[in-house]
């Protein structure tokens, strides 16, 4: 890439930070000239809607490695869009849900950016402890990713150690909500044992979805002694004429535990669409 659009990338990255809204994540894991290539491409996106007269932005951005992804697409939100690019079930059959490799894992980070673009940023665990034994099994800073310690305030932690206790003492899903101060926002963390479901993250977000709720951000953390945890932040969508938010948010949690034990079904297009619940849809094809 030539040297003076690299050094104008540096420029515009620093820029795109706020502007864009994406988190400071994509920044630090991604190189230089990956970014000006997203960036160009950004560019390339609005020029193209300029030309044809469009309002509204196409993103679709794509890097996976070895030791990691970075996926970037517009999404808008509340929405699960059935002829989309897939890019949550994409995720957790490549890296979530695999069962062919047990020792190479993966966590996940995903952000919402203020002009309706999704981030999806996935990489490679590195255990404090790879194989605990014992009481390490029951210590949260033991068998996390080191990523997650460095970035986890000790709140979360704290949390986290809760849900990982009560996932390990039984069988089956466990699901905690916490408000958030100052906001309506409301923070869901659900924790259960590694490749005891399949497809539940993508079902999550359509079943918040049923329920004009959207994510800002949401995280899937993978722990040495086999326990995973996913949190969402969950905001409703202001033009919807929908309950409380309270009332959505219960709502969920009640459907969250039957779609752990059946995520994926043959009615699931309809769930998509909103035509069914997630509540129904396990029912009828239980």
């Amino acid at each position: 890439m030539p040297k003076l659009f690299i050094e104008l990338s540096k420029a515009l990255t620093a820029s795109h930070r706020s502007n864009l809204g994406i988190d400071d994540t994509y920044f630090a894991l991604e190189s230089v000239d990956t970014i000006a290539t997203h960036i160009l491409s950004l560019y390339g996106a609005k020029i193209g809607a300029f030309t044809k007269n469009e309002t509204n932005l196409d993103i679709d951005l794509v890097r996976e490695t070895e030791d990691g992804a970075v996926f970037i697409h517009t999404s808008a939100p509340g929405v699960s869009r059935t002829e989309g690019p897939g890019y949550e079930r994409r995720i957790e059959d490549k890296y979530l849900d695999i069962t062919t490799d047990k020792t190479t894992l993966f966590r996940m980070e995903s952000y919402r950016s203020k002009f309706n673009l999704r981030c999806y940023f996935i990489s490679k665990c590195s255990f404090a402890v790879p194989e605990p034994t014992g009481s390490q099994k029951l210590d949260i800073k033991a068998v996390s990713d080191k990523t997650f310690l460095e970035k986890a305030s000790p709140n979360t932690l704290q949390i986290y150690q809760g849900v990982m206790e009560a996932v390990l003492q039984r069988t089956g899903v466990v699901i905690e909500m916490f408000d958030m101060a100052g906001s309506r926002e409301k923070r869901l963390i659900i924790g259960y044992r590694r490749r005891s479901t399949n497809h539940f993250f993508s079902a999550i977000s359509d079943l918040y979805h049923y329920y004009n709720l959207y994510s800002s951000r949401k995280y899937v953390e993978q722990f040495s002694n086999g326990v995973t945890i996913y949190c969402v932040y969950l905001n409703q969508v202001s033009s919807t004429q929908s309950p409380p938010i309270e009332h959505s948010i219960q709502q969920v949690i009640k459907e969250a535990s039957l779609l752990y034990c059946l995520p994926t079904t043959r009615l699931q297009p309809l769930f998509q669409e909103g035509t069914l619940s997630g509540n129904v849809c396990c029912l009828q094809a239980g």
